[in-house]
């Protein structure tokens, strides 16, 4: 949020450089500050004593000054010498990159690319937004975090602008941001524009389908982009269609978590046929708390089992499976897949399915994490479990309920953890 001094100058959101040099260019002229009065500026801001100690040291008739030259003094040029008053560097000690030849030209006085920094600050004037201060060190970084900040779409829109021609910039994460239908649609479009982004992190911030459809269809224009989040952003099916038309174009994704986002069965068949798709280069996928049920977790394991994926981590947890998914199942762990991780917690299967996973993992020559916990098993079904172990030589990470209560069979997994690599994930 905005604050404002006695003057009616607003400072910058955040805390730490940008807002103690803002402070000290606002003031710095007009007022005869202590360094002390500003240090307990800097700690105790939102107390009233400490700004009117700040003003105790203003001449009367600075304060019409500062007042009419704010807007000035914060305003960027529109032209490639843009300088902000909230730093003053010295060209000299200026050396950004010198292997590129590049001098304090194309270096904004935040440090930044000057390019980038401007394009922010004139689309947070023109969208009415305060610049945030986190903007001040990373603009040149590989990453950008700004997750559970709840900026908001305006201020996402300014990100993007920023974005558009930005080389530095790696990582994305606008988790928990609150980006909005209009921010939605602007990262959209920095991800058509920019091809230096590998990876984004949108989950968590409810947008819907139709706002997030242009996202799905910028993918086919990114030859880049690597990991995409989009849990928890309510897509539906009618996103997944649209995702799996712009990926048959797309060889780059590797990660894709679409988590908590109400696709059925029918988005998981869409989204089976694109991962069984020869152009498709997923490795990690996510389709935990969803709705796919059995009808679209059978066609997933069977599309993988039956075709040449590069699929390697498939997550199925929370998603009402049932016992009809028994003979898909065992097909799948006894088939030579590329897979080695898969996890099928929090589901409805009990001992049939149980059995069925015993007796597969016998033959099983690729799985090394598996995790089956939460689910209705008998004791029985997890002494076979036990036992099956001694058959399998590949699995190394095996998460299932308690067998504290069978204290041989509790003895033989501790047997088997110690004479291999192997972890048996205990649920109490």
């Amino acid at each position: 949020m905005k604050s404002s001094n006695k003057s009616g100058c607003q400072t910058p959101r955040g805390e730490g450089p940008l807002q103690l040099k803002w402070v000290t260019a606002q003031l710095g002229e007009a007022l005869a500050i202590k360094p002390d009065v500003v240090a307990r500026f800097m700690v105790e801001g939102k107390n009233e004593n400490v700004i009117n100690d700040l003003f105790d040291f203003t001449p009367r008739e600075n304060y019409t000054e500062i007042t009419e030259t704010k807007n000035e003094k914060l305003k960027p040029k529109r032209n490639s010498s843009v300088k902000r008053s909230v730093v003053k560097q010295e060209c000299s000690k200026v050396n950004y990159d010198s292997d590129s030849g590049s001098s304090c030209s194309s270096i904004s006085s935040f440090g930044v690319p000057r390019d980038s920094m401007n394009e922010y600050l004139i689309a947070c004037e023109e969208l009415g937004v305060c610049p945030v201060s986190y903007m001040e060190n990373n603009l040149e970084n590989r990453h950008i975090s700004l997750s559970k900040l709840s900026l908001g779409e305006n201020d996402v829109i300014a990100l993007t602008r920023a974005l558009i021609r930005n080389k530095f910039v790696q990582t994305l994460n606008l988790s928990s941001c609150n980006i909005g239908k209009k921010g939605a649609l602007s990262v959209a479009s920095l991800l058509e524009q920019n091809t230096n982004i590998v990876s984004i992190n949108l989950s968590n911030n409810l947008v819907g389908q139709t706002w997030m459809i242009p996202l799905a269809k910028a993918l086919q224009h990114n030859p880049s982009i690597q990991d995409i989040a989009l849990q928890n952003n309510k897509l539906g099916d009618s996103f997944v269609l649209a995702l799996a038309s712009s990926l048959q174009e797309n060889t780059s994704l590797k990660t894709l978590d679409l988590s908590k986002n109400e696709i059925g069965s029918k988005g998981a068949t869409v989204i089976a046929g694109m991962v069984g798709s020869p152009s498709c280069t997923l490795v990690n996928l996510n389709m935990g708390w969803n709705q796919i049920g059995s009808l679209g977790a059978r066609a997933l394991l069977k599309c993988i089992a039956e075709n040449d994926v590069s699929l390697k981590s498939l997550d199925l947890s929370w998603n009402g499976i049932d016992n009809s998914i028994s003979e898909s199942l065992s097909f799948f762990i006894q088939a030579p897949t590329s897979l080695v991780s898969l996890v099928l917690s929090h589901n409805r299967l009990n001992d049939s399915v149980g059995f069925s996973i015993a007796e597969a993992l016998s033959a099983n020559s690729n799985l090394v994490h598996l995790d089956i916990g939460h689910n209705a098993f008998s004791s029985s079904v997890r002494e076979t479990l036990i036992h099956s172990l001694q058959e399998n030589k590949t699995l190394r990470h095996l998460r299932m309920e308690s067998v504290t209560e069978n204290e041989s069979l509790k003895q033989l997994a501790e047997h088997i953890q110690s004479s291999r690599q192997l972890y048996i994930e205990i649920i109490l």
